[in-house]
C-alpha cells in the first residue's frame, strides 16, 4: 500500500522531531483527575507494550485490555449509551492487519480482503449504528473506504492516491476528512473532505502538499484540521469550510485534532521545536509532554490526549501515555515502562 510519500515522510519527520521536544510548560502530573475534570468522564484509547503491543482503553485512569492479540492496535475511541466503542485492527492467522473495531471488550471484524490486509482510524456512534474509517487493500491497491456496521463502502476505486484520516456523522450524512493526490502517480496530496462520496478540496495556496487529520461538524459547517507545506517545513492550520486559517506562522508541525465547543474552535497537535499543544482559535497552550493526538472540550474545559517522554536512564527512555486537563497531566497506568506505551484518542462525557 503506496500512500503520497512526500507527505508522509513530512509527516513522520515532524512526529519524531516533535516526540523529542520538551516545553517550558512544567506542571506536575496528577494521579487523581477527579478534582479537575468535575462531573466529567475522560474515555482515552492506546495501546501499551507487554511482549509485544497490546490494545487498551482506560476509563479515567482505570485500563481495559482488549482483545486481539500481539500488535493489535486502537486508533479511536467513542462512547455510546454507556457502550465504549474502539476502532484500530490485529493480525489474522496470516499474519495480516485485519480491520476491526471493538464493542466494549468484543471484538467485531470488518469486512476486507483477507489475502491481504486493511484497518480502521476513527469511529463514530449515531442512533445506534457504528461508523468506521480505514483502508483496505486488495489486488495490490490500497483503498479508503468506510462502514457502516459491517457493510463496506469504497470511496474511491483508483489505487493510492487518497486515504481517510477521521469520520464523523450527523443523523445519517457520513463526513471524512483526508487527502488524495490530483493523478495516480502525483507524489503531492491535496487535503480535503467528502460528504458522503461528495469531495470538497481545500485550499492550500502555491504548497505542494497537505493533509486535512480531522473534522468536525457543527451547525451545518465542515471544520477540517491538518497541515500544508512543502519538504522541509508544514504549517498547522485549521479550514471552516473550505477557508483555512493558519495556527502559526513561524514554526512547523501539525494539527491533528478538532472540536467546537461554545462557539470556539479548538486543535491540538504539536510543534516541530516546542512539542505538543492546543488552540483556541489560534491563541497556543503549550503542554508538557512529546506530542498531542487528541482533543475533546467540554464547557470550555479542555481535555487533551497524548504522551510525554520520560527519561530513565542513559539507554532505558520511554514514553508514559497520559492526558490533560487544560495543561495539568494526568498519568495512565501501563503494564511496563516503555516506549511504545501511548493513548490515540480521547472522548470526554
Amino acid at each position: 500500500m503506496r500512500i503520497h510519500k512526500h507527505f508522509l515522510v513530512l509527516s513522520l519527520i515532524i512526529f519524531i522531531l516533535a516526540c523529542f521536544c520538551f516545553d517550558g510548560c512544567k506542571k506536575d502530573a496528577v494521579t487523581d483527575s477527579n478534582v479537575l475534570s468535575g462531573n466529567y468522564t475522560i474515555y482515552t484509547a492506546g495501546f501499551l507494550f507487554s511482549n509485544m503491543n497490546f490494545p487498551c482503553y482506560w476509563k479515567g485512569t482505570s485500563r481495559t485490555d482488549l482483545p486481539g492479540g500481539i500488535g493489535a492496535f486502537t486508533s479511536s475511541i467513542f462512547v455510546s449509551n454507556g457502550i465504549v466503542y474502539t476502532a484500530g485492527y490485529y493480525y489474522n492467522s496470516k499474519g495480516s492487519q485485519a480491520p476491526c473495531y471493538w464493542m466494549g471488550t468484543t471484538k467485531v471484524d470488518l469486512p476486507y480482503d483477507s489475502t491481504q490486509g486493511g484497518y480502521t482510524n476513527s469511529i463514530f456512534v449515531s442512533n445506534g449504528n457504528v461508523y468506521t474509517s480505514g483502508h483496505y487493500t486488495t489486488g495490490n491497491k490500497g483503498l479508503p473506504c468506510y462502514w457502516i456496521n459491517s457493510v463496506r463502502y469504497a470511496l474511491m476505486d483508483s489505487a493510492n492516491w487518497a486515504f481517510i484520516s477521521s469520520i464523523y456523522v450527523v443523523d445519517t450524512t457520513v463526513y471524512l476528512a483526508g487527502w488524495h493526490s490530483l493523478d495516480k502517480i502525483s507524489p503531492n496530496a491535496v487535503p480535503c473532505y467528502w460528504v458522503g462520496k461528495t469531495r470538497t478540496d481545500l485550499s492550500i495556496g502555491s504548497s505542494s502538499s497537505g493533509g486535512a487529520n480531522s473534522l468536525y461538524v457543527s451547525g451545518g459547517v465542515v471544520y477540517t484540521c491538518g497541515s500544508y507545506g512543502d519538504m522541509g517545513n508544514s504549517i498547522p492550520c485549521y479550514w471552516t469550510g473550505t477557508v483555512k486559517t493558519d495556527l502559526e506562522t513561524g514554526a512547523s508541525g501539525s494539527a491533528v485534532s478538532i472540536c467546537i465547543d461554545g462557539g470556539n474552535i479548538y486543535t491540538a497537535g504539536s510543534l516541530t521545536q516546542g512539542g505538543p499543544c492546543y488552540w483556541k482559535g489560534t491563541s497556543r497552550t503549550d503542554l508538557n509532554g512529546s506530542d498531542a493526538v487528541s482533543i475533546s472540550v467540554k464547557g470550555g474545559t479542555v481535555f487533551t490526549a497524548g504522551r510525554y517522554y520520560k527519561p530513565n536512564g542513559p539507554n532505558d527512555d520511554f514514553h508514559v501515555p497520559c492526558y490533560w486537563i487544560g495543561n495539568t497531566r494526568v498519568d495512565l497506568p501501563v503494564v511496563i515502562d516503555h516506549d511504545h506505551n501511548s493513548t490515540t484518542s480521547i472522548f470526554v462525557e
